[in-house]
């Protein structure tokens, strides 16, 4: 009888996880954008390229990638690790097509602003297009 318990006990638990595994829907288009500024600070072209969609990989394999990335960037005076703050300012989220607006603080006090370009693909968000974009109005 204890046996019984015992089992249905740990066949609901297995349910229960199959069912919160299933439903979660994972990190937020703005989660993605903030993780995909995060690695351009640090160079970080690993991630970049497992945060992008097909569109930004450059008909590249991902090892391809990585080393062509960080040959283009070896010699650039821009310095990684130099963004203080960075924020998601504005998501617009349409279906599964969602840009997320960022604002970068880096340490010198410049602030720079992205356009982030999300499509949802198999149930995962993807960088589609990056670009900078002018500072809003105040």
């Amino acid at each position: 009888m204890i046996f019984i318990v015992v089992l249905a006990c740990v066949v609901g638990l297995c349910v229960a996880l199959v069912v919160g595994v299933a439903k979660n829907p994972g990190p937020s288009p703005a989660d993605i954008a903030l993780g995909y500024e995060h690695a351009w600070d640090l160079g970080d072209f690993d991630v970049i390229y497992r945060l992008s969609g097909a569109e930004l990989h450059e008909g590249m394999r991902k090892a391809d990638y990585i080393t062509a990335k960080r040959a283009a960037y070896r010699g650039e005076v821009r310095v990684h690790g130099a963004v203080e703050e960075t924020v998601a300012e504005e998501a617009h989220e349409q279906g599964d097509d969602t840009v997320v607006l960022t604002r970068l603080r880096r340490a010198d006090g410049t602030v720079v602003h992205h356009e982030v370009r999300l499509a949802r693909r198999a149930r995962a968000w993807q960088v589609v297009a990056y670009r900078l974009r002018p500072a809003p109005a105040r």
